[in-house]
């Protein structure tokens, strides 16, 4: 899209100079997943073998908290205190670790797989080049967390796909900075409305023996006497 103005990603987000900061700048999400910025950086990262030297270099690049605006993701703080106003959005991270039971084919073109599902309004690639994240638009952001979970569960389920779980259920989760020239944007996403619950608990049946010690004496004789008869007629 060459302007997402007035759509679903036209909302503010938290920007962060680099993974470690904690002060909160506004920004619109639209200029953030179009931006190629930091190309040259991300160009560099997926030339790197060994994956401790990429982190080292992906955390100094810019990141965005994509479910939130924020005061500030300094520790010590409830939500309640870090939050201006949530975007809509609930972030997925997919990571190949996570997913090598999938054909090289299949986990090759999850963006097309993604963009079949109504509730995805965004996918494109991690910086690294290996992974995926997306964003669905939600119902209650205030439930995120529960959100998230049902929408784990049901992604692994029709699809096979597993989500990291350590991303996308709280609204300080962070995203790092990549950009996907081919990544896909539908700004007619449907909201997710489904929500995790817990299993009711198993109900037990107790019984209580009411027979008293007499009954069951007279109970066990009539059984003997029984017995007796059947010796006696054979």
């Amino acid at each position: 899209y060459e302007d997402l103005t007035g759509t679903i990603f036209d909302v503010q987000v938290s920007a962060f100079t680099n993974y470690m900061d904690t002060e909160s700048k506004a920004i619109p999400l639209a200029g953030w997943l179009t931006s190629s910025d930091y190309l040259e950086e991300q160009n560099h990262i997926r030339t790197m073998q060994h994956k401790v030297d990429r982190d080292i270099l992906k955390a100094k690049l810019p990141a965005i908290t994509p479910s939130a605006l924020l005061v500030s993701r300094k520790q010590g703080l409830t939500d309640t205190e870090r939050l201006i106003k949530h975007t809509g959005f609930m972030q997925i991270d997919i990571d190949y670790k996570d997913n090598i039971h999938l054909s090289p084919e299949y986990y090759n073109n999850l963006i097309e797989v993604l963009s079949s599902i109504d509730n995805i309004a965004y996918v494109g690639q991690s910086i690294s080049g290996t992974g995926y994240y997306g964003l669905v638009p939600i119902t209650q952001p205030d439930k995120m967390n529960l959100h998230f979970v049902k929408f784990k569960e049901l992604i692994f389920k029709h699809y096979n796909i597993v989500l990291d779980k350590t991303k996308g259920s709280k609204i300080t989760d962070l995203r790092g900075y990549s950009y996907t020239p081919n990544a896909y944007f539908n700004i007619n996403a449907k909201p997710f409305n489904k929500l995790y619950t817990h299993p009711a608990p198993c109900k037990r049946t107790y019984y209580t023996n009411t027979t008293s010690p007499s009954d069951l004496f007279e109970l066990a004789v009539s059984l003997f006497n029984k017995k007796e008869q059947l010796k006696e007629g054979n």
